[in-house]
């Protein structure tokens, strides 16, 4: 486990460096991967994989090796952040993000589904700040109770966050007894938490489609479309996938909202919404001819709809943010910001054919 953290630092450690990592930036830039490795790896055990602090002495833009001083960061108990940093404005930005993955078969039953969430912190604070970031009681429930034998069975842990990992800036010690993730954060942006949990029990968006054939050459396909997330909330960009035959021909679209547009490069209806609101229904009739020499039988035998959306001030775990406080002995005035978004990763809904 070890050697596979160390090979995704040493990826994030190279992606600093070159933006991109790739083969052809590794074969430009060998010289430096060496120095990189030199540092990072001695004596065969990991010591620094902090991009920000490597950078004080290895410098990409020389093409001759320099040898300067090492900086005192890397070998105090915060190594993960310089001294001497300063801003003007101080300011935090955390960013929680949940990802939802759901798979649904042709019958309505669910296949597959999982959320995926992150905390990504991007910090510009003066000093060395500890900054105290306290969750809602739920989400502190779901993490702390997840491994619980106490509540085996229950229906609080079958939502309980799995796989919780931190950022090595975080006293996980302070997050079990006090519930609070405390930590000095590292300058600039990087992951503070991420954590695993099932897809709430109702999608946020649903998808009811049928296709008939009622003739050889004609297929027709009815898609609903159900919002089912607060009323009051609204969600931004529903992008709705639907597999066609190859070579349709002549569709007859109509939809209650929103506009589709006939995509037959990649044999699909493309269904696109702006500013959808939860508590919503939306329906799309289609009608579309087809050539003599299709089976209308094997109509998108296998491809699903697939659905992408995002929901902003929102997250669909029940994960919030109580308060984000940051303490330095400065005193300064910091700015918190916290914002919350539901993205789709794996949204597929699988076709129901009807006798014709």
């Amino acid at each position: 486990m070890a050697a596979f953290t160390l090979l995704h630092r040493l990826i994030g450690t190279f992606t600093a460096y070159f933006d991109v990592f790739v083969e052809e930036s590794v074969r430009d830039n060998f010289v430096i991967i060496y120095e990189l490795l030199d540092e990072v790896i001695d004596g065969g055990y990991p010591q620094l994989t902090e991009s920000n602090v490597l950078a004080e002495f290895i410098k990409v833009a020389a093409y001759r090796y320099e040898i300067p001083s090492l900086p005192s960061s890397a070998t105090d108990s915060l190594s993960w952040r310089k001294s001497g940093i300063s801003y003007k404005k101080n300011e935090i930005f955390l960013d929680v993000i949940e990802k939802c993955t759901l798979i649904v078969d042709s019958n309505g039953k669910e296949t597959n589904s999982s959320l995926l969430g992150t905390m990504t912190v991007r910090s510009q604070l003066s000093g060395t700040p500890t900054c105290q970031l306290s969750l809602n009681k739920h989400a502190q429930f779901m993490a702390l109770n997840s491994s619980d034998e106490l509540c085996a069975g229950t229906h609080e842990c079958a939502s309980a966050l799995e796989d919780v990992t931190f950022h090595p800036c975080v006293d996980v010690d302070s997050f079990r007894t006090k519930q609070l993730v405390c930590f000095t954060p590292p300058d600039g942006k990087f992951v503070l938490m991420t954590y695993r949990t099932l897809h709430p029990a109702k999608p946020l968006v649903h998808i009811h489609a049928t296709v008939v054939s009622p003739s050889p050459s004609r297929v027709d396909c009815v898609v609903n479309l159900s919002t089912l997330f607060k009323e009051q909330t609204m969600a931004n960009v529903v992008r709705v996938e639907i597999p066609v035959t190859p070579d349709t021909t002549s569709p007859k679209i109509q939809c209650s909202y929103g506009n589709v547009v006939y995509a037959p490069e990649n044999n699909t209806l493309v269904w696109s919404m702006k500013n959808v609101k939860g508590k919503s229904e939306f329906k799309l009739r289609a009608k579309m001819c087809l050539p003599s020499t299709v089976d209308s039988s094997k109509l998108t035998e296998n491809a699903p709809v697939r659905v992408t959306f995002e929901i902003p001030y929102n997250t669909a775990s029940g994960v919030q943010v109580k308060y984000l406080k940051v303490l330095e002995q400065d005193g300064y005035n910091a700015l918190p910001w916290v914002r919350y978004i539901t993205r789709s990763d794996d949204y597929e809904f699988r076709l129901k054919k009807l006798a014709q």
